[in-house]
């Protein structure tokens, strides 16, 4: 099986009860897939991987899944922050989320940050807080 069917699966069942993906579920998974090979090439086993702006943490729990580096979400909206960590928990997974405004975030020295979805300013505050954190990568 490959990577983007592994992200197919894990989005079903954490966020979908096992369901069929829905179109925009699909273009999730193929971005997610994406992106995973690079934050592969980026990080090292002892890497933390910072996931800003992470909404319901699909790439969160994707990254942490596929390459078993700790991972850490950061997301403003509480609701959300409880929908990634109940799904963390449906696919066995561990991952850090925690509620908080990315401008207010302090970031782990040296961490690769990743920000699938920032838009406005949370682009530039997670911009911000990786040169702060002095990040691997952003």
């Amino acid at each position: 099986m490959d990577l983007v069917d592994n992200i197919r699966r894990m989005l079903s069942l954490a966020f979908l009860d096992g369901h069929a993906l829905r179109t925009e579920d699909e273009q999730k998974a193929n971005e997610i897939g994406a992106l995973l090979p690079e934050v592969t090439r980026l990080s090292k086993r002892d890497t933390v991987v910072v996931d800003a702006c992470c909404g319901k943490g699909a790439l969160s729990i994707a990254i942490a899944q596929e390459l078993g580096v700790e991972v850490r979400g950061i997301e403003h909206n509480g609701a959300l922050v409880e929908r990634a960590r109940f799904a963390a928990s449906k696919c066995d997974v561990a991952v850090s989320f925690s509620a908080s405004a990315i401008e207010a975030a302090v970031l782990p020295r040296g961490s690769v940050v990743v920000a699938l979805h920032a838009c406005g300013g949370a682009t530039d505050a997670t911009i911000d807080r990786a040169i702060d954190a002095d990040a691997r990568a952003m």
